[in-house]
This record gives C-alpha cells, structure tokens and sequence, in this order.
C-alpha cells in the first residue's frame, strides 16, 4: 500500500513538472583547425646501396624504390630527389612521366594528396667505389607544395 502511495505522488510530480516545461532551441557554431600533414614513407627498397664485385666491375647498381605520400594539403607535395655526392657520378630514374639523370643537382616532381611513387634507379658508380654496404645515395623528402605557373 505504501509503495502505491508513493508511486501515486511520484507520477502527481512528474505531471506537475511536464506541465511547466518549455521548450528551447539556441544554435551556435563549431569551427575547429586541421594542421597541415605530410610525410613520405618508403614501402620497398633498400635503405642502404649494398655494392657486389659484381657491381663495381659493371660500374652500376640498379634499385626499385617505391614510396607513398600521404597528406591533407589541398595542393599535394613537391618530392625532392638530392642525390648524395661521393659515391655515383650520376643516377638514372625510371618511373616517371619520362627517364631522369640526375648528377648533383635536386629535382622536384609534384605528386598529388595520396599517392605512391615508384622509382627504378640505376646508380652509375664511381669507378673507383670498392664492394660494401653504403647510405642509399638518394635522399627523397616532401614539403607541401602548390603547382603554379611559376614553378
């Protein structure tokens, strides 16, 4: 009987309380910043040139790098490819809209927001380079870029 009582005033209250509501609506924005990201990640290849005998005597080494760029920057990335000097004379890069021979001089190549780059490299050897392992002599890096006319 006391339980009924109390459920009887419980729900007397809850009538009493829906009665005098009201309803209210208010708006407002939301803006939040999204700090620009990239970075390019090496998928396949080597870090490091490893020259055979074989190599040094046919004066080259050929490698597969392959690569992807990821980023939330509107106008994509520039990659940079900066060869290291000491060990090649030059380096020939396949892979791209058409063949590239880079000997010390940097070289950029636009790649959209998400994408991955295949390179097929031939090291031309010094001649004078002895069998071992060495730091890859191709340094790839990316800034954030947007392709305009004067690039």
């Amino acid at each position: 009987m006391q339980l009924l009582c109390a459920l009887m005033c419980l729900a007397g209250c809850l009538a009493a309380f829906r009665t005098g509501a009201t309803e209210q609506t208010a708006t407002f924005s939301v803006s939040a910043y999204v700090p620009p990201r990239l970075s390019i990640e090496r998928l396949a290849g080597p870090a490091v040139l490893i020259v055979r005998p074989e190599d040094a005597r046919a004066g080259y080494k050929d490698v597969t790098l392959r690569y992807v760029v990821r980023s939330n920057v509107s106008g994509g990335a520039i990659v940079h490819l900066t060869p290291r000097i000491g060990l090649t004379t030059s380096m020939t890069i396949g892979g791209l809209s058409q063949p590239l021979t880079l000997g010390e001089g940097d070289v950029e190549i636009w790649q959209t927001q998400n994408s991955e780059l295949t390179l097929q490299v031939r090291f031309h050897l010094k001649d004078e380079v002895v069998p071992g392992t060495y730091p890859l002599p191709l340094v790839v890096w990316c800034e954030p870029g947007e392709m305009t006319d004067a690039r």
